[in-house]
């Protein structure tokens, strides 16, 4: 058993010829001398030529297994935390976020995150402005929907979008949109749209679309709904069912089923059916040839009294229109210029490829219209249209 140095320390000073057991005591209680708390020990290293030198001992981290994180030990000064793919640290529980400080996160295979409520990315820049961002409840900043191949770039871009190959570049566009191939550039352009193959760049352009192969390019171009006034649908509070999100309207003749429409609601009597916003106009799914349904919204609350109204749209289809607030009249249009636009000028000529096609000419009074046209003799023919 090891004695204390104290009573090692008798043998020498007595003359006392110690054992090599008190002997190897003594010069171990040397070598394995402590330190105050918090400090490395000491240790006293004899080579074979009798030279002695201190050294302390080698801290090696120790490391232990925890939930969902595997050690390997093997080698002590090279411990391999989770070689086999697991999570490094478990998110059940965790409280507080990883700060990286100025340390670069190197990842070997892929990020997973999972579909929680209310996540945020962003970068930011050298003044710590966000120059990438997105959060999820919001939609703000970057959407990628990889499953329909959408992508929005703005704030609310592409919420609550259905469809395929979609692309919006501003705040709401395609917002709402339920249609596939579509591309809008500038803030709310195609949102609501119902539609394919439809291309909108300028503030609110072809909002409310419900048509196809449709184009408008500037400020508020094909940005309102075309309201048929003589085309609405009456109904009462007693057509409206809370509980199943639906309301029924008799032979509206609206579609076939399980179209997606645009229809603006007025009350015309009585108090508002709870859940009609804004403008009124919103989108409804047709379930039967009797019944639709509220698509993007909800009914909720007690329904009103009184009677309310449907106004229908007028559709058109394969229209490009070009200049601040132009809109189309019909399908199959070209619309160079709004209702600023005083003159359409060229330095080419314009050339009509169709038979009988020409000039349509609106009367001072704006009661008629005459096309001017040529025979095949190269008269000039005028006829009303």
């Amino acid at each position: 058993m090891k004695q204390n140095k104290e009573t090692l320390k008798q043998f020498f000073e007595t003359g006392d010829k110690p054992t090599q057991e008190q002997y190897s005591d003594l010069i171990d209680s040397y070598i394995d001398a402590k330190q105050p708390e918090g400090e490395a020990n000491r240790r006293f290293v004899i080579d074979e030529t009798g030279e002695v030198s201190v050294a302390s001992d080698k801290q090696v981290p120790e490391y232990q297994s925890g939930a969902n994180i595997l050690i390997d030990n093997t080698d002590p000064d090279r411990p391999i935390i989770n070689g086999d793919t697991s999570n490094l640290v478990p998110y059940t529980g965790a409280t507080q976020d990883v700060d990286l400080g100025e340390h670069i996160l190197k990842v070997g295979k892929e990020i997973i995150r999972p579909n929680k409520a209310k996540y945020e990315t962003y970068l930011l820049d050298d003044s710590n402005r966000p120059i990438f961002r997105n959060i999820k409840s919001i939609w703000n900043g970057f959407s990628y929907v990889p499953v329909s191949s959408a992508l929005g770039f703005g704030f609310k871009s592409l919420e609550e979008a259905h469809g395929l190959e979609l692309t919006g570049f501003g705040d709401n566009t395609l917002r709402y949109n339920n249609g596939s191939y579509n591309v809008g550039v500038g803030t709310t352009s195609l949102s609501f749209n119902t539609s394919d193959h439809n291309t909108g760049v300028g503030y609110y352009t072809l909002r409310f679309n419900e048509g196809t192969y449709n184009t408008a390019v500037g400020a508020g171009a094909a940005d309102s709904f075309n309201g048929l006034y003589l085309q609405r649908k009456s109904f009462s509070n007693t057509d409206v069912n809370i509980a199943t999100n639906r309301i029924t309207l008799p032979s509206h003749n609206l579609g076939p089923n399980n179209k997606v429409i645009l229809l603006k609601y007025k009350k015309t009597s009585g108090a508002n059916i709870n859940g009609f916003t804004g403008s009124g106009i919103q989108q409804y799914k047709i379930i039967d040839s009797d019944t639709i349904e509220a698509f993007n919204f909800e009914l909720s609350g007690t329904n009103s009294t009184g009677t309310h109204t449907f106004e229908f749209q007028e559709v058109f289809n394969n229209t490009t229109v070009l200049g601040a607030r132009a809109k189309a009249s019909k399908s199959n249009q070209v619309v160079l210029g709004g209702p600023g636009t005083q003159e359409v000028t060229t330095q080419g000529d314009y050339v009509s490829t169709m038979p009988s096609r020409g000039m349509v000419l609106t009367t001072p009074d704006g009661t008629k219209q005459y096309r001017i046209s040529i025979d095949d003799s190269g008269n000039i023919i005028t006829t009303l249209i």
